[in-house]
């Protein structure tokens, strides 16, 4: 089975495609770099992992994107472009852009060549703030404006994919709508420093749920759903729900810092507390590496 991944170098995709490739895939990774792709599966067979360099946006690309997809049994949509500095204005331009027409070209490709299996990556944190309340897949996207710019994409994109109903030869599609990633080269590495240097204040009370999940679990769903997603289906992938007050006392523990700061006067976040129990039951999917990172004692003594 030839496997085409949208986003192969991001965080996902890096985690992605040398799993596809460990149980037997081939893959097309789709990148905006070939060159830096290459230095990043360095290690992989060239035989099973080919590359194309394609920007999402870019002009044309629908000339030639059906082409790329052809032979192709899957496809994964995984590209985003998530702002560096996402305060800044227009920031989420980009990445609205990339997950709206960006996913609307690689439909339109994947029916034109045929592709049998399309599956989305979508984020939970588009749900709407619900406190203690579990979240399961039949939850609605928040629809409030303060959060248009993060939850609107999510909500066109998801959406767009029941257009395949629409077709004289349906594609089988499936949604993972993944936690907040973790692991080595997410943003746990920068919440590790803040909470390291003292830099970390949790606003609020720190009561809000996250729900989170090791970047090499989530790939690990995909995977299980090429196989075994049933058509037209929507999963949560997220590891065990924490509130966010103690995910850092405890990191700051791990640290041997000390444990953050709270400020009553900044508005608590947004709480989302996600199950996955449909992922275990359909998939066979669980969360094996967890979302606490591996620190190393420090060498040497006094």
């Amino acid at each position: 089975m030839r496997v085409a991944v949208a986003g192969a170098t991001g965080i996902l995709g890096r985690a992605l495609v040398p799993q596809l490739l460990n149980v037997g895939y081939e893959v097309l990774g789709l990148v905006r770099d070939q060159q830096r792709a290459r230095a990043l599966f360095a290690e992989t067979d060239p035989s099973k992992l080919d590359l194309a360099e394609v920007d999402l946006l870019e002009r044309g690309l629908e000339s030639r994107l059906p082409a790329l997809l052809s032979g192709c049994d899957a496809v994964i949509q995984g590209a985003t472009a998530i702002p560096s500095d996402p305060s800044l204005p227009g920031a989420w331009d980009r990445n609205t852009q990339v997950r709206i027409r960006g996913t609307g070209r690689l439909q339109r490709a994947a029916l034109e060549a045929n592709v049998g299996t399309f599956l989305l990556q979508s984020i939970v944190m588009a749900y709407p703030d619900s406190g203690d309340q579990w979240l399961d897949e039949t939850t609605h996207i928040d629809s409030s404006p303060a959060r248009r710019a993060i939850t609107h994409p999510v909500a066109i994109m998801e959406s767009m994919m029941y257009l395949f109903h629409r077709q004289t030869k349906p594609i089988r599609w499936c949604i993972l709508k993944g936690g907040l990633f973790v692991g080595p080269g997410t943003g746990q590495d920068r919440l590790l420093e803040r909470v390291r240097t003292g830099r970390e204040i949790v606003p609020g009370d720190g009561q809000n749920f996250l729900s989170l999940v090791n970047v090499e679990d989530a790939a690990a769903a995909y995977v299980a759903a090429l196989d075994r997603a049933a058509p037209d289906s929507v999963f949560n992938i997220c590891d065990e729900p924490i509130r966010y007050g103690d995910y850092v006392d405890r990191l700051a523990e791990t640290l041997h810092a000390p444990r953050p700061a709270r400020d009553s006067s900044k508005p608590c976040p947004p709480s989302w507390r996600c199950t996955s129990r449909r992922a275990h039951d359909e998939l066979g999917w669980s969360p094996k590496h967890g979302i606490w990172p591996k620190i190393a004692e420090p060498v040497g003594g006094g």
